[in-house]
């Protein structure tokens, strides 16, 4: 998917495309890099989805060889590694491997580099799309959105070197805190009942004051009900 680029990058591709007759490419407008993910996942044709930037590469040649060997083992549809840092960004340092094994606990505090990510394209027949309203975190809200239905396979494997100081990085980034626990009440709905959220007692009660604002009062009473369940929990 290539937004207009005025470098060089059509000419490489046409060279490979020559070579790899499956290479398919669209060059066009479009509405920021979620935008051009979601058209990707409509025309693809593979069984497996994985997304890399323009500025990202392959960690060795030797990766996604390794990675087909153990995908053809789990049951999983969502099978995850690791990226190599190449230059500071506001969420990790240069050289450092970002960043193991995730739980729920710490999907919720940072995301899983969508570098480091494949994910079974049957997924996406749910409806599944990337949410463009979001600038730069619309695969962080994904991932949690895809925690909530579908189990994840960690492989501690470094997938690729993840490139910091790219222009996405300079986007401002309108995925608030509010926004991210708006989508975790509806993505796991009763489940945020459970012991597992009661430490984020004070996030449901800023969701409330939010609804409350906005006079979302169903979602304002269905949130009281958390914090009165949590409240007794503590």
């Amino acid at each position: 998917m290539d937004g207009l680029s005025t470098d060089n990058t059509l000419d490489i591709v046409k060279d490979y495309s020559a070579d790899f007759k499956y290479i398919k490419t669209i060059s066009e407008r479009d509405n920021g890099i979620y935008d051009a993910m979601n058209k990707g996942i409509k025309i693809s044709r593979g069984q497996w989805i994985y997304f890399l930037g323009s500025d990202d590469r392959f960690y060795n040649e030797n990766v996604l060889a390794n990675i087909l060997d153990k995908i053809k083992i789990t049951p999983d549809k969502i099978v995850y590694g690791n990226v190599l840092i190449d230059g500071d960004v506001g969420w990790a340092k240069n050289g450092e491997i970002y960043d193991g094994e995730f739980t729920l606990s710490k999907l919720i505090e940072k995301n899983i580099c969508h570098q480091a990510m494949f994910y079974k394209k049957s997924v996406f027949k749910r409806g599944y799309a990337y949410n463009t309203k979001f600038t730069i975190c619309a695969d962080w809200d994904m991932n949690l959105k895809l925690w909530s239905a579908y189990p994840f396979t960690y492989l501690d494997k470094i997938v690729a070197v993840f490139k910091g100081g790219n222009s996405s990085h300079k986007i401002a980034n309108n995925y608030t805190e509010i926004d991210k626990w708006d989508s975790i009440a509806r993505y796991f709905k009763f489940r945020i009942y459970s012991n597992g959220f009661s430490k984020y007692y004070q996030n449901f009660l800023a969701l409330n004051l939010y609804y409350r604002e906005r006079h979302k009062y169903l979602k304002s009473f269905l949130m009281k009900i958390v914090l009165c369940v949590h409240s007794n929990k503590n």
